[in-house]
């Protein structure tokens, strides 16, 4: 019987290992009521009348221009940045900053893509 070579037992021991941590259950957030200062502005609250189609498009499966991104991205600037999460959310606050930073960098589908996996992973869904 051959034996996994040392890479192998040591790739798949990082695998379950980052599995574990998106996994991992956390504390939950405190709640906030919805009318207050601090609470997150989630979408579908929004009363302009521009962000609405932009998110239903999104869900839909179809590609944003760039008009498009840039109100999502505005959306997603303001619901990452709420001091909501700001809150000790175990452990999560490097991942959060990291967040924080790349959502700015959204100019595409496939970094809209990816940092809104990156965001659900961590269990802030904006959607």
């Amino acid at each position: 019987m051959a034996q996994p070579d040392s890479r192998t037992q040591k790739e798949e021991g990082m695998n379950k290992t980052l599995l574990l941590d998106m996994f991992r259950v956390r504390r939950k957030p405190q709640a906030i009521p919805t009318d207050d200062p601090l609470a997150l502005k989630h979408w579908t609250h929004e009363t302009t009348g521009v962000l609405q189609p932009v998110i239903q498009r999104y869900l839909r499966g179809e590609t944003l221009d760039s008009n498009q991104l840039a109100i999502f991205r505005t959306y997603l600037r303001q619901w990452i940045f709420s001091p909501f999460w700001d809150q000790d959310l175990d452990g999560v606050q490097l991942k959060l900053n990291q967040l924080r930073r790349g959502v700015s960098s959204i100019d595409d589908m496939p970094r809209l893509h990816k940092w809104m996996e990156e965001a659900v992973i961590l269990g802030m869904n904006p959607l």
